[in-house]
């Protein structure tokens, strides 16, 4: 079975860049907006295996969206995403990581690599997207 990954950002861009990416590599990936469309995709799907939640979500508040999140399954792992040196790194610790932005790619792969397993399929070196390295940079 794909692992499956819900992106929930205010950053529409970053949001289908993520999504994008991970299904490069085999992950089925949704994303959303606000924290009302999080909770709609959440009620809707079988389970996420991992949630990847940026603060400061329109329409919901983050700890109420956690809490969902919980209570739908408590297999499912939480990643905050949070601006580089924010007040509000702490108290997450119900959340299985915190990652700041901007987001540093590889890091990123290798926490939900970490968290939910490898993808299905490889394919960012072959895209160009990341040097053979793995590490963005040259």
């Amino acid at each position: 079975m794909t692992q499956s990954v819900l992106i929930l950002d205010k950053d529409e861009a970053l949001c289908d860049e993520l999504a994008e990416l991970l299904r490069d590599i085999g992950y089925q990936a949704s994303s959303g907006l606000d924290g009302q469309e999080g909770k709609r995709l959440l009620l809707e799907a079988r389970e996420y295996d991992l949630v990847l939640l940026g603060l400061e979500l329109p329409k919901y508040e983050e700890s109420d969206l956690l809490g969902a999140i919980r209570k739908r399954s408590l297999r499912t792992k939480v990643v905050v995403l949070i601006q580089a040196n924010s007040a509000r790194a702490s108290g997450w610790a119900l959340t299985d990581g915190l990652l700041s932005k901007p987001l540093v790619i590889p890091a990123l792969l290798e926490k939900v690599k970490e968290l939910i397993g490898q993808g299905r399929r490889r394919g960012l070196v072959d895209k160009g997207r990341v040097p053979p390295n793995g590490t963005g940079n040259e």
